[in-house]
């Protein structure tokens, strides 16, 4: 009888720790659409204020309502123009972050060499380069650092 007991309080915990794993199981799946979503939330919250100010300066609700989304659209237009600026800039600046990454590799090794270490029994410094950067047509970077033929980091 003891027995029964026990699994009848454990259950309501095994059937709760399932649930939440259905949850965020469901919640990945559809993680792109529940993105969008909030995202829409976030926007429309934070944009009530602005609507409700302009229905108390009089302003009719549907012209209110087209002003705001102006003001949206024209704000978003002008935040992904300055990301690509910023984007450009950084693809454009790429070339000397590689010469500065090799200089403190360098300065490095030397600093290592001075302490009577062997810098390439430690980590295999002399093989590390940015092999590969590029901006892409839709605005994503990507960048591949190799280290050795077994250690590649991408990051994109």
């Amino acid at each position: 009888m003891t027995e029964k007991k026990q699994l009848s309080s454990i259950l309501p915990l095994l059937i709760g720790v399932a649930c939440v794993v259905i949850i965020v199981a469901g919640m990945r799946a559809a993680s792109s659409i529940l993105n969008s979503f909030f995202l829409g939330l976030m926007i429309a919250i934070g944009i009530a204020p602005l609507l409700r100010w302009l229905n108390s300066k009089r302003i009719p609700q549907g012209l209110a309502l087209v002003l705001v989304i102006l003001g949206v659209l024209v704000a978003g237009l002008i935040f992904i123009t300055f990301l690509g600026v910023s984007l450009s800039q950084l693809s454009e600046t790429l070339p000397s972050y590689e010469l500065k990454l090799t200089e403190f590799k360098d300065h490095i090794e030397v600093i290592l060499r001075e302490s009577g270490l062997n810098a390439q029994q430690l980590i295999p410094l002399s093989q590390l380069s940015i092999i590969n950067y590029q901006l892409s047509i839709n605005n994503k970077m990507s960048f591949t650092i190799k280290i050795n033929p077994s250690l590649t980091l991408k990051f994109s």
